[in-house]
């Protein structure tokens, strides 16, 4: 009886080294999760069929940027006073920001236009130069498009929790693009950003934790005005996400496309790539596109098309991106050469 006992003890303790050692050996993965439009494999707006007619009857076609002119935007002399920059302009920053991504060819704006055009005619009045220096006053690009808005709001929300203040600032912006071949308006939206942080002070109003400073005032004058704090570094960080946000919005809005030029396994190269604004962390939807799609009266106006799955770029260089297949509709349909692709930017929630 005994012997079996023992028999058994040691059993169950080589199930129980067994089973820890399998446990031990197994690598904990990180569930990914992908944005909404990639795990459902949502097509994104913008898809330009007469690209892919090109890319489909093998002629040589180049995926062409949008042209973008920003104008000014309207700004209220309180959200200026607010940051403490009265010299602050949103479109100079917008288009900043917006020449970083690479996805527009940028006109430039009401002031730059100006000077360009003072400098045309210093040269067209070049007394030296009257015969060889003719200039055709004006002659400047076309946007296609044209990007105007305002900062809609600004306030603050300061509120006493406990032994600490929460400072809350919040900051709209509304933007506007315009076919300026048309003036029909593309789209308009509304972006909104929020900015908190937490301000831990003394009963004599001294800082004990936190990143702004009080004014000499004692504590029980401090409201919800936000008046006796600085908050202009919040309403700054609270504008660029806004304006991360117009960046990301443009980007999913005027998608940039290519085509698939080799599959190995996982791989895919493309021709998308750095010329176009695409990034590492960037997606990449792959459509395989079929039979033209006709009126009643006979006209193309644009193709049948089957989403095969999405891409995750890996790397890029000047001509082609790397990319790896993370979701594909169905297993058994890889992507293939001449196959589609059109972008999804990496911010995208």
């Amino acid at each position: 009886m005994f012997k079996l006992l023992k028999n058994i003890l040691i059993i169950l303790l080589i199930i129980m080294l067994v089973f820890i050692l399998i446990s031990a050996g197994k690598k904990k993965t990180k569930e990914i999760i992908y944005p909404k439009q990639i795990e459902q494999l949502i097509m994104p707006s913008g898809f330009d069929n007469f690209y892919a007619i090109a890319v489909k009857e093998k002629k040589a076609v180049q995926f062409i940027k949008p042209v973008l002119r920003i104008m000014s935007f309207k700004i209220s002399e309180g959200f200026l006073n607010a940051i403490k920059d009265s010299h602050f302009k949103m479109d100079e920053a917008l288009k900043s920001e917006i020449s970083k991504t690479g996805r527009f060819t940028l006109l430039g704006n009401e002031a730059d236009i100006k000077a360009v055009l003072e400098e045309q005619k210093k040269l067209g009045d070049d007394a030296f130069n009257k015969d060889s220096a003719k200039i055709e006053m004006g002659n400047l690009s076309i946007a296609g498009y044209t990007m105007t808005g305002e900062v809609t709001h600004a306030y603050p929300n300061v509120k006493q929790v406990g032994g600490y203040f929460l400072l809350k600032v919040s900051v709209g912006a509304s933007i506007t693009v315009t076919n300026a071949m048309t003036g029909e308006i593309e789209f308009t939206n509304n972006i909104m950003s929020e900015n908190e942080e937490k301000l831990f002070v003394s009963a004599e109003g001294m800082i004990i934790q936190g990143p702004r400073n009080l004014t000499a005032k004692p504590l029980n004058s401090i409201n919800a005005s936000g008046s006796d704090i600085d908050l202009s570094p919040q309403y700054y960080q609270a504008l660029n996400l806004s304006i991360n946000k117009i960046m990301i919005y443009m980007e999913e809005k005027y998608p940039t496309m290519g085509e698939v030029i080799s599959v190995n396994k996982n791989v895919v190269i493309t021709t998308v790539s750095e010329k176009h604004g695409i990034k590492t962390g960037d997606f990449l939807f792959v459509v395989r596109t079929g039979e033209p799609l006709t009126d009643a009266a006979g006209n193309v106006l644009g193709l049948s098309k089957e989403m095969i799955g999405a891409l995750e770029v890996l790397s890029v260089e000047k001509n082609m991106t790397q990319a790896k297949i993370i979701k594909l509709k169905d297993m058994k349909i890889l992507p293939e050469k001449r196959d589609i692709v059109i972008s999804l930017p990496s911010g995208i929630k």
